[in-house]
């Protein structure tokens, strides 16, 4: 379903630290585009997927994604209506 979402491809890793771990991975990406190397960083997080073991990758359904996208326009639209009505 991730994948769908998002529209991407989404890699499981079958570890019971994967959260600690994919948020250790966000950072690490964080750091590298805030230093100018995201390309390098995105290449390191790629060889270490490919050299763990127990991972899966998921793909998106393209007419999965398109549901969601548009799903995902009319919550910012009622977000936005919400918003304006409160004044926020």
């Amino acid at each position: 379903v991730f994948s769908d979402v998002f529209g991407r491809s989404v890699v499981s890793l079958d570890s019971p630290d994967a959260a600690a771990l994919g948020a250790a991975y966000k950072a690490m990406l964080a750091t590298a585009k805030h230093r100018g190397t995201l390309k390098e960083g995105e290449e390191l997080l790629q060889d270490h997927i490919s050299a763990t073991e127990n991972t899966s990758r998921n793909f998106p359904d393209a007419s999965n994604s398109a549901i969601y996208g548009r799903i995902s326009q009319s919550y910012a639209a009622f977000e936005k209506v919400l918003c304006d009505e409160r004044g926020r």
